[in-house]
């Protein structure tokens, strides 16, 4: 192990005035006082070459450290991508996807097929089919179609006006009726006519 006392004694200047190493850092400046005389008991000295070596010395430690960190992380991302996909299982996925969507197509025309038959049953068009959702439920969709119409025919619809309805008859009043009056009866309702006439 090198002493550290007599680091770069070799780059002391002869200016003994200034008593500071030359070309040296701070960690390793050393202060030298006195006469040449104490210069030469310093023990050891370190020359440029092993200056040069231990700063290389470092170098390599720190590379070796980072380089590992770097071989770690490269691996890491490795196997973190993805892996290519070779033809036949690309061809499986594209029968897969193709599959899927022909049992989409399938279930949403089953669910159209089936609103198509609730509107008929509730005498709406099926037309209306291709503006309504395939989940709709066609029952309240038959109620509200129904409620919007009542109330536009409430609003503004025709109306009659002095419009009776006709009390039901009996035997008794067919019999006091005039022969016109029988007459009027069976064109507004025959079927009343033929059952009262026997």
């Amino acid at each position: 192990m090198t002493n550290w006392k007599g680091v770069f004694m070799d780059n002391i200047t002869s200016n003994n005035s200034t008593g500071v190493t030359e070309g040296t850092s701070d960690n390793t400046a050393q202060t030298v006082t006195g006469t040449n005389d104490e210069k030469e008991t310093v023990n050891e000295s370190v020359t440029k070459t092993d200056f040069d070596k231990a700063i290389q010395a470092a170098e390599d430690r720190v590379r070796t450290k980072y380089s590992k960190a770097v071989k770690d992380l490269q691996k890491k991302v490795a196997e973190l991508t993805p892996v290519e996909k070779t033809e036949a299982e690309l061809a499986i996925e594209r029968r897969v996807a193709e599959l899927e969507r022909k049992e989409h197509e399938a279930e949403a025309k089953a669910k159209e097929i089936s609103l198509k038959a609730a509107l008929q049953t509730h005498g709406i068009d099926t037309d209306l089919v291709d503006y309504l959702k395939t989940d709709a439920d066609a029952d309240a969709f038959s109620k509200a179609i129904e409620k919007i119409v009542s109330a536009r025919l409430a609003g503004n619809g025709y109306k009659p006006s002095g419009h009776q309805t006709n009390p039901p008859i009996t035997r008794a009043d067919y019999d006091k009726m005039s022969y016109d009056e029988k007459a009027e009866f069976y064109r507004r309702d025959p079927e009343g006519w033929k059952r009262l006439k026997n």
